[in-house]
């Protein structure tokens, strides 16, 4: 499985739409693929409280499209709006028609909507920022993320996801601001992102879960990474007879290390 950089990312965003695949319906497979997996994981969702944190670009774009489906397939969702989107927004349309209730948190004197939510959730969907923020973290951003960090003190704290990655992480390098999240499952567009593996991303991504959005897998040819997945190990190490021993497996390289360093290479 290929992984991604920010730069990778978006050049294969932009192939796609020289396709004929333009970003409304990579946002529109996103959202699908992201409440399907949440239902897997969470199991049955009637009537199960789901609080979706909504931020200002495609990212949050993604989150409306989840709170959609999720909200059609019986979920009971709140959807918290951390900055106001575009009045043509057609996925706040489509979300508010339903009759979803919407919290601006511009309007949330002391979070106290927030707070409220976070005391009685089953669920809370980090869809604040994705691959295209790495600045700090600062004012209603880092206070909901403080918030959310904060519940779980006097009852059993909400499952925590996040959308393509943790906001406040960086996808290339793996750095987090303080008020990144450590989520339980990190459900991720398309393709993994290196700073899910890296530094602190190793820590607070969860779970790790890639969901296919539609980028056809032949855009993806020049992407340098590939991530070794247990489906791959097993598809090229032979079979183990039960008779067999160490010379009947095969040989396998290691690149590791150097001869100075040559811990990573034993292992």
């Amino acid at each position: 499985m290929k992984v991604v950089t920010i730069d990778e990312m978006r050049r294969l965003e932009e192939a796609c739409a020289g396709i004929g695949l333009p970003p409304g319906v990579l946002m529109e497979n996103a959202g699908k693929a992201v409440a399907v997996q949440v239902q897997d994981i969470l199991g049955a969702i009637r009537d199960r409280r789901i609080l979706l944190l909504i931020g200002p670009g495609n990212n949050g774009g993604d989150g409306l499209v989840t709170a959609r489906f999720l909200h059609d397939r019986g979920a009971s969702i709140l959807v918290y709006l951390l900055k106001k989107r575009p009045d043509d927004d057609p996925n706040l349309k489509l979300v508010r028609e339903r009759g979803i209730t919407c919290i601006d948190a511009a309007q949330d004197t002391g979070l106290a909507s927030l707070t409220e939510a976070l005391s009685s959730t089953d669920a809370v969907i980090d869809a604040i920022f994705g691959t295209g923020r790495s600045r700090p973290l600062k004012g209603i951003f880092r206070e909901t993320l403080e918030a959310v960090q904060r519940t779980g003190k006097n009852r059993p704290k909400p499952h925590l996801f996040a959308v393509d990655l943790p906001s406040g992480l960086d996808a290339d390098s793996g750095n987090a601001d303080a008020a990144c999240p450590y989520v339980d499952d990190t459900i991720t567009l398309g393709f993994p992102k290196v700073g899910l593996y890296n530094a602190a991303g190793a820590e607070r991504a969860g779970r790790i879960t890639t969901v296919d959005i539609g980028i056809p897998s032949e855009l993806a040819g020049e992407v340098k990474l590939d991530l070794i997945t247990d489906e791959w190990v097993r598809s090229v190490l032979p079979p183990r007879p039960a008779l067999a021993n160490k010379g009947s497996f095969g040989k396998v390289m290691v690149i590791a290390g150097s001869e100075r360093y040559t811990g990573a290479a034993y292992l």
